[in-house]
């Protein structure tokens, strides 16, 4: 058996991010997903996308793109106060 088209995969993942959306408050991750594609690779960020990580979104997305293709990432948290950037002095 061949390769998937990348079109019936990105439905797949689509319809599995769509399933596990959060609308209402509640814990939520940002999605970002990297597409390789023969030569091409291109990084998506839906904007509005939120999904709540829980075992069965982890498993739909395992099963579909394969257990090595599926990581979930902490982005360490900002104190209250802390800027987005760190402040370098001049002078």
């Amino acid at each position: 058996m061949g390769p998937r088209p990348i079109q019936h995969t990105m439905e797949q993942v689509h319809q599995a991010l769509l399933g596990a959306r959060v609308t209402n408050g509640g814990r939520a991750i940002d999605v970002l997903l990297h597409v390789h594609s023969g030569d091409s690779r291109v990084a998506l960020r839906p904007n509005r996308l939120k999904v709540a990580p829980d075992p069965d979104l982890i498993e739909t997305l395992r099963q579909v793109l394969g257990p090595a293709h599926v990581r979930l990432i902490e982005h360490p948290r900002r104190s209250s106060g802390a800027s987005a950037s760190p402040h370098v002095p001049v002078g």
